[in-house]
């Protein structure tokens, strides 16, 4: 596998096409770390948009997840005062499950064009890790998948830029971009932790999300 195609680039090359990121999550809620890839993706590869897609139903965390409708609403408060940034319910107005549909229906749907667009599809490392049983080759129609899309992936925790690349090479992927985004330590895991345990996490959440949360008494 030539190297470079999941080596860090120096900086993006302009073609002229609309340039959109795609960021899917369950955002359970939605906490500054998930803004903070987002924007530095955006500025690091000279994206138009950055779409922060709310997933409708998160296929491997099925427990104790808040509703779709719910988890949507923080992401369009969180979006609402990020220039570039955008709150797509596309899987909640479609029923969409698979990612692979979710690209497909951008890529048809979008004023531009599919032959103006480039979609630059956000994940973290774990779903490029040959020992993850639901690593990226595993989801519905990979192959198309990954054909529509420049797969970045983000190093995070204990796996390095250096162990991204072997695992992106061990799974026979090309055309990745490896992007290594300054750590934020903040998970939705901790926001609901420290919202349980009445800690103060007003810091780890825009103040519209931390106020909606505080109001409708979400993660008690």
């Amino acid at each position: 596998m030539d190297t470079k195609s999941v080596s860090v680039m120096a900086g993006p090359e302009r073609t002229g096409k609309i340039r959109i990121g795609v960021l899917g999550g369950t955002f359970d809620p939605i906490h500054n770390g998930h803004l903070h890839v987002a924007r530095h993706l955006r500025e690091k590869l000279a994206l138009d948009e950055v779409h922060l897609v709310t997933a409708a139903r998160p296929p491997h965390k099925l427990a104790n997840v808040l509703g779709a409708a719910n988890r949507h609403e923080m992401v369009e408060l969180a979006c609402a005062e990020e220039e570039g940034l955008i709150a797509s319910a596309i899987e909640l107005e479609n029923g969409f499950s698979f990612t692979v549909d979710t690209i497909r229906h951008m890529r048809a749907n979008h004023p531009a064009g599919a032959d103006n667009l480039e979609l630059f599809f956000i994940t973290s490392a774990e779903y490029v890790d040959p020992e993850n049983p639901h690593h990226i080759l595993t989801w519905t129609d990979a192959e198309e998948f990954l054909s529509l899309v420049t797969l970045v992936v983000t190093p995070r925790g204990h796996c390095d830029e250096s162990k991204t690349r072997t695992w992106v090479e061990a799974l026979g992927l090309e055309g990745v971009r490896v992007e290594d985004v300054p750590a934020m330590h903040v998970t939705s895991g901790m926001v609901k932790k420290a919202l349980r345990e009445g800690d103060h996490s007003d810091h780890m959440m825009p103040e519209a999300v931390a106020r909606l949360i505080k109001t409708r008494g979400y993660y008690r």
